[in-house]
């Protein structure tokens, strides 16, 4: 009988073990690829709840930069303002015109670049869009207790996504 010299069935119980055992591994594919694509979308769904918080930290850190960017403008132009009113402090303590400047109690960006006390091509807006104001007050001048106020300010309120009010973020 060939290579299978068994008793009575033998060779049939070999064969039914051999279809067996190779049925065996092709139902626990199909076990494994049901459990495979469940355990797939809990993982996506986990990168997407992920995604997202790391996607609302990285526009909040943004929004911080640009407010810190937009602090670091006021300030510049702050220190050009008190450049400009320091070297003129005798004009503004007794009232006379400040040479360069149209209106000696609001001196705009174009004319501090244009006496050199900010560079050619300093931005005209803030990193966050805005204008910006810039105010002299002068209080008991002339005379000994005469003081000089400077305010730096945007003329806009801080906004993002087009209609938020940021107050939190105003430098």
């Amino acid at each position: 009988m060939g290579a299978w010299a068994c008793y009575g069935g033998c060779t049939v119980m070999k064969i039914t073990r051999f279809f067996r055992m190779s049925a065996r591994p092709h139902l626990s594919r199909r076990k494994n690829s049901g459990s495979a694509l469940v355990e797939l979308t809990i993982a996506l769904s986990v990168a997407a709840i992920i995604a997202t918080y790391a996607n609302r930290a990285l526009v909040e850190r943004s929004y911080e930069a640009l407010s810190v960017s937009s602090a670091e403008y006021l300030k510049t132009v702050g220190l050009a303002t008190e450049q400009l009113v320091l070297n003129n402090f005798g004009e503004y303590a007794s009232g006379s015109d400040v040479s360069g400047v149209a209106n000696d109690l609001q001196p705009t960006l174009a004319e501090l670049q244009s006496l050199g006390w900010l560079r050619t091509g300093f931005p005209a807006l803030t990193p966050t869009r805005q204008q910006v104001r810039i105010d002299i007050n002068r209080t008991n001048c002339p005379g000994p207790t005469c003081n000089i106020r400077i305010s730096v300010c945007t003329t806009t309120p801080v906004r993002f996504d087009g209609s938020v009010d940021r107050l939190d973020l105003a430098a």
